[in-house]
Protein backbone atom coordinates (compact mmCIF):
# COMPACT_ATOMS: atom_id res chain seq x y z
CA UNK A 1 0.00 0.00 0.00
CA UNK A 2 1.29 3.29 -0.87
CA UNK A 3 2.69 5.73 2.05
CA UNK A 4 -0.01 8.82 1.39
CA UNK A 5 -3.13 5.94 1.63
CA UNK A 6 -1.69 4.83 4.57
CA UNK A 7 -2.22 8.06 6.23
CA UNK A 8 -5.16 8.95 4.19
CA UNK A 9 -6.88 6.02 5.74
CA UNK A 10 -5.75 6.54 9.47
CA UNK A 11 -7.30 9.61 9.09
CA UNK A 12 -10.93 8.69 8.37
CA UNK A 13 -13.55 10.66 10.17
CA UNK A 14 -11.67 13.93 11.25
CA UNK A 15 -14.01 16.49 10.25
CA UNK A 16 -15.14 20.26 10.36
CA UNK A 17 -16.47 21.58 13.22
CA UNK A 18 -19.26 24.07 12.86
CA UNK A 19 -19.33 27.74 14.26
CA UNK A 20 -16.58 29.49 15.58
CA UNK A 21 -14.17 26.56 16.76
CA UNK A 22 -12.38 25.05 13.78
CA UNK A 23 -10.60 21.19 14.07
CA UNK A 24 -6.52 21.65 15.01
CA UNK A 25 -5.78 18.45 13.24
CA UNK A 26 -7.38 20.47 9.47
CA UNK A 27 -5.39 23.27 10.71
CA UNK A 28 -2.19 21.82 11.04
CA UNK A 29 -2.82 20.20 8.28
CA UNK A 30 -2.92 23.67 6.61
CA UNK A 31 0.44 23.77 8.55
CA UNK A 32 1.76 21.09 6.57
CA UNK A 33 1.43 22.25 3.27
CA UNK A 34 3.07 25.53 4.36
CA UNK A 35 0.02 27.32 4.91
CA UNK A 36 -0.56 28.68 8.57
CA UNK A 37 -1.93 31.60 7.27
CA UNK A 38 -5.05 29.47 6.78
CA UNK A 39 -7.35 30.06 10.31
CA UNK A 40 -10.22 28.02 9.38
CA UNK A 41 -11.43 24.43 9.06
CA UNK A 42 -14.30 25.98 6.21
CA UNK A 43 -11.46 26.62 3.70
CA UNK A 44 -11.26 23.97 1.04
CA UNK A 45 -9.12 21.98 2.39
CA UNK A 46 -8.81 18.52 0.19
CA UNK A 47 -5.49 19.96 -1.39
CA UNK A 48 -4.44 20.58 2.20
CA UNK A 49 -4.77 16.78 3.48
CA UNK A 50 -3.18 15.51 0.70
CA UNK A 51 0.05 17.87 1.11
CA UNK A 52 -0.15 17.12 4.96
CA UNK A 53 -0.15 13.30 3.68
CA UNK A 54 2.69 13.89 0.98
CA UNK A 55 4.66 15.37 3.45
CA UNK A 56 3.85 12.50 6.72
CA UNK A 57 4.94 10.21 3.79
CA UNK A 58 8.07 12.44 2.84
CA UNK A 59 6.78 12.82 -0.89
CA UNK A 60 6.70 15.80 -2.32
CA UNK A 61 3.56 18.40 -2.89
CA UNK A 62 2.79 20.72 -5.16
CA UNK A 63 4.56 24.27 -4.62
CA UNK A 64 3.47 26.58 -1.66
CA UNK A 65 1.98 29.15 -4.14
CA UNK A 66 -0.63 26.71 -5.78
CA UNK A 67 -0.63 23.82 -3.14
CA UNK A 68 -4.16 24.17 -2.07
CA UNK A 69 -5.57 24.18 -5.81
CA UNK A 70 -6.54 20.63 -6.19
CA UNK A 71 -5.26 20.81 -9.76
CA UNK A 72 -2.01 21.58 -8.94
CA UNK A 73 -2.12 17.72 -8.06
CA UNK A 74 -1.71 17.13 -11.95
CA UNK A 75 1.71 18.53 -11.49
CA UNK A 76 3.29 15.79 -9.65
CA UNK A 77 4.53 12.98 -10.13
CA UNK A 78 4.12 10.37 -13.26
CA UNK A 79 1.47 10.51 -14.89
CA UNK A 80 -0.30 7.42 -15.65
CA UNK A 81 -3.52 5.97 -18.42
CA UNK A 82 -6.77 6.82 -17.16
CA UNK A 83 -7.82 3.03 -17.50
CA UNK A 84 -8.14 0.27 -14.68
CA UNK A 85 -5.50 -1.51 -15.61
CA UNK A 86 -2.63 1.63 -15.37
CA UNK A 87 -4.30 2.12 -11.90
CA UNK A 88 -4.53 -1.53 -10.47
CA UNK A 89 -1.09 -1.75 -11.73
CA UNK A 90 0.26 1.32 -9.20
CA UNK A 91 -1.42 -0.01 -6.56
CA UNK A 92 -0.76 -3.33 -6.90
CA UNK A 93 3.18 -2.16 -7.02
CA UNK A 94 2.76 -0.07 -3.75
CA UNK A 95 2.05 3.72 -5.46
CA UNK A 96 -0.28 6.36 -4.24
CA UNK A 97 -2.58 6.76 -6.95
CA UNK A 98 -3.62 10.38 -6.76
CA UNK A 99 -6.76 11.03 -8.80
CA UNK A 100 -7.86 14.97 -9.95
CA UNK A 101 -11.86 15.28 -10.54
CA UNK A 102 -13.43 18.11 -12.23
CA UNK A 103 -15.38 20.85 -9.93
CA UNK A 104 -17.60 22.53 -12.50
CA UNK A 105 -16.03 23.10 -15.92
CA UNK A 106 -13.48 20.68 -16.57
CA UNK A 107 -11.42 23.13 -18.24
CA UNK A 108 -11.61 25.27 -15.07
CA UNK A 109 -9.22 26.20 -12.20
CA UNK A 110 -11.46 24.19 -9.73
CA UNK A 111 -11.15 21.02 -8.97
CA UNK A 112 -11.08 17.92 -5.94
CA UNK A 113 -8.01 15.88 -5.26
CA UNK A 114 -8.33 12.76 -3.37
CA UNK A 115 -6.14 9.29 -3.22
CA UNK A 116 -7.18 5.82 -5.14
CA UNK A 117 -8.10 2.95 -2.50
CA UNK A 118 -9.00 0.34 -5.27
CA UNK A 119 -10.56 0.15 -8.45
CA UNK A 120 -14.31 -1.33 -8.33
CA UNK A 121 -17.33 -1.97 -10.33
CA UNK A 122 -16.33 -4.36 -13.45
CA UNK A 123 -13.08 -2.03 -13.47
CA UNK A 124 -15.14 1.05 -14.82
CA UNK A 125 -14.50 3.64 -11.37
CA UNK A 126 -12.77 3.42 -8.17
CA UNK A 127 -12.94 4.23 -4.48
CA UNK A 128 -10.95 6.58 -3.21
CA UNK A 129 -10.40 8.32 0.63
CA UNK A 130 -10.64 12.41 0.76
CA UNK A 131 -11.19 15.44 2.53
CA UNK A 132 -13.32 17.58 2.50
CA UNK A 133 -16.30 15.47 1.14
CA UNK A 134 -19.25 15.27 2.44
CA UNK A 135 -19.70 12.75 5.69
CA UNK A 136 -23.63 12.36 4.85
CA UNK A 137 -26.55 14.71 4.86
CA UNK A 138 -26.67 17.55 7.45
CA UNK A 139 -22.99 16.42 8.21
CA UNK A 140 -20.19 18.60 8.58
CA UNK A 141 -17.24 17.92 5.45
CA UNK A 142 -14.63 15.21 6.62
CA UNK A 143 -12.31 12.39 5.27
CA UNK A 144 -13.82 9.94 3.99
CA UNK A 145 -13.91 7.11 1.36
CA UNK A 146 -15.90 9.08 -1.26
CA UNK A 147 -18.58 6.88 -3.71
CA UNK A 148 -17.29 5.27 -6.74
CA UNK A 149 -16.31 7.67 -9.03
CA UNK A 150 -16.14 6.60 -12.88
CA UNK A 151 -12.32 6.44 -13.91
CA UNK A 152 -13.29 8.04 -17.69
CA UNK A 153 -14.44 11.47 -15.24
CA UNK A 154 -10.95 11.96 -13.50
CA UNK A 155 -9.09 15.24 -14.87
CA UNK A 156 -5.74 13.21 -14.32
Amino acid sequence: MGAMLEVMRGRLGIAEIRGKKHNAVILEMFKDSGRADVVTDEEAWCSAAMCSAAKKSDMPMPPININLMAKSWLTMGVGIAKTAEAIQAALDAGHDVVAVWPRGDPNGPYGHVNIVEEVADYKRSVICIGANQSAGKGSPDAITRAKERKISEAVG
